[in-house]
């Protein structure tokens, strides 16, 4: 009996030693939460308004037209206005039905990125300029008239984003249209969730 408890006993120290060991190197162990934290994203460029759609003005009073955009297969056409930055974001509240040149992104008719935002929804309910750029396609035509020029882009890309995201506004080294309204909304948070982001390239 003696021998047999013996060798009873010894397994059981050897475990709870174990058991002591596993606990304290647990409790004492770095948090994988703590320790993986990340540091917020810094923005590189103004955001569009996560409301703008809610926010928008039916018209456009003052707005200088500096060309006109026709989406052919979509059924939209509509003036070319100048977005501003003001505080920190493209102030689209008087965007209303036209659609905004946003300040920062080239030239239009020039070898780079051109940025051009609609309304998904106006104030009145009715709905914006850019309400179904999602359901272009590949090779659909884009037209903007700037004075007596006729440029014409093709669709070559649809994404979406979430808000914050801005890498789609980047320099390119070709002439480019990125199309951008909002999507998703969130009517508990009265906030846009994702945005739609047209690509189009020049091609005459």
């Amino acid at each position: 009996m003696k021998r047999g408890g013996s060798s009873f006993l010894l397994p059981t120290i050897l475990l709870g030693i174990l058991v002591a060991v596993v606990f304290v190197y647990t409790n004492n162990a770095p948090s994988a939460t703590n320790s993986e934290v990340s540091a917020p994203p810094t923005p590189t460029a103004p955001q569009l308004s996560t409301a703008v759609s809610t926010e928008a003005a039916v018209s456009t009073p003052d707005a200088v037209v500096r060309a006109m955009m026709s989406l052919p297969n979509a059924g939209v056409v509509a003036p070319i206005i100048d977005v501003f930055i003001r505080d920190g974001s493209w102030d689209v509240a008087n965007l209303g039905a036209s659609v905004g040149h946003l300040q920062g992104t080239a030239p239009i008719g020039t070898p780079n990125n051109v940025g051009l935002a609609g309304h998904s929804e106006l104030r009145d309910g009715t709905r914006g300029i850019f309400a179904y750029i999602q359901e272009l396609n590949y090779g659909d035509p884009i037209l903007i008239e700037v004075g007596d020029q006729r440029l014409e882009y093709r669709v070559s890309g649809l994404r979406s984003v979430p808000p914050t995201d801005l890498s789609v506004l980047r320099p390119t080294d070709r002439e480019r249209l990125t199309l951008i309204t909002c999507d998703d909304y969130d009517f508990l948070l009265n906030i846009y969730r994702t945005r739609v982001v047209v690509l189009a390239e020049r091609v005459s």
